[in-house]
């Protein structure tokens, strides 16, 4: 009977003492765990939006890149045509058709046609073409400008032949000894070669983030138009239940599963494309789980060292009471 009491004792003191600390420990790392969450998630925020920025600088060299290069082969171009042009101020009517001919072989040209007056086509390359009438076709119909204009010159971005549907870009220029248009066109192919090496979808190809994760680009109708994978070029985020939260909002971030994958996506608007970093929430995760593993650790460990010194401290106070007890009832 007296055992219990001494053993009550021993409760009475380690029992609170363990609740307090257990609910002390819990409230300092639950606000440390909270606190590292936040931090962590700044943190990869802060590499998102550098991310994106970095991505937009990409697009911004890459359009500009790409603009200087069609303008500099659109005067290369023009540069050709005027030249055929002052070649046809030296010659007559009679003998342009050979011309013609001659200089397709020497400048390793498409077409060349030549209008009179009225922007019909009198001479040309492609014998099909002779009595086209350029009035007659939206796509010819800005180059009728040049017909009394000497200083006139105009390079069309490639589009497709309206005999054909082959893409084709055109340059034209007013001819400088009589009233006409004089034409070139060639296909774009060695254009498009070297404007795929600056073209903004190739972007996401080779843009890093995280360990796993990567940078997508989509227009705003949420056409992807850059991905790392290129089947996923063309899709729409609309076919998934956040996509159309990206349209509406344009900017933020959302967790998203995609395959059976959770990942953090952050999104910003530019110019006529919404740039999305997703990162897999793997890779920030476990440095939150390490964390919660160290706290339970430690409280762990301090409810264990607690009751070690309570324990200590009670058979300190007990263990003389127990002795006094003793010696009164022997007296």
């Amino acid at each position: 009977m007296k055992l219990l009491k001494f053993k009550s004792i021993r409760a009475k003191f380690l029992i609170p003492t363990l609740i307090v600390l257990i609910a002390g420990m819990a409230a300092i790392g639950y606000i440390g765990y909270d606190t590292q969450r936040d931090y962590i998630m700044e943190q990869t925020e802060e590499t998102a939006t550098s991310k994106m920025e970095e991505i937009k600088t990409i697009i911004d060299d890459r359009k500009e890149n790409a603009q200087l290069t069609e303008e500099a082969i659109d005067k290369y171009l023009i540069t050709i045509t005027r030249t055929i042009d002052q070649h046809l101020t030296t010659v007559s009517d009679s003998i342009i058709q050979e011309e013609i001919n001659t200089l397709m072989q020497e400048l390793d040209l498409e077409e060349i046609h030549v209008t009179d007056a009225k922007g019909v086509i009198r001479w040309s390359s492609v014998m099909e073409f002779i009595g086209f009438d350029f009035s007659e076709s939206e796509q010819t119909k800005p180059f009728l400008e040049g017909l009394e204009n000497e200083e006139f010159e105009l390079a069309q971005a490639p589009q497709e032949r309206g005999t054909d549907g082959e893409l084709f870009k055109y340059i034209g220029v007013g001819r400088t000894d009589k009233a006409g248009i004089v034409q070139i066109g060639v296909q774009p192919k060695e254009l498009q070669e070297i404007l795929a090496k600056i073209d903004i979808t190739r972007t996401a190809e080779t843009a890093k983030y995280g360990r796993n994760g990567y940078v997508y680009i989509t227009n705003k109708s949420g056409q992807i138009i850059s991905h790392p994978e290129s089947s996923m070029i063309g899709s729409s985020i609309t076919d998934y239940s956040w996509g159309n939260e990206i349209l509406t909002q344009q900017e933020g971030s959302d967790i998203i599963n995609l395959e059976g994958e959770e990942l953090l996506q952050n999104y910003m608007p530019y110019d006529n494309y919404i740039i999305v970093t997703a990162l897999p929430t793997s890779e920030y995760q476990s440095a939150l789980d390490a964390y919660r593993n160290k706290i339970f650790i430690t409280i762990l460990l301090a409810i264990i060292i607690a009751s070690i010194i309570v324990f200590m401290v009670t058979s300190s106070v007990v263990n003389p009471l127990k002795n006094a007890i003793g010696f009164a009832e022997e007296i």
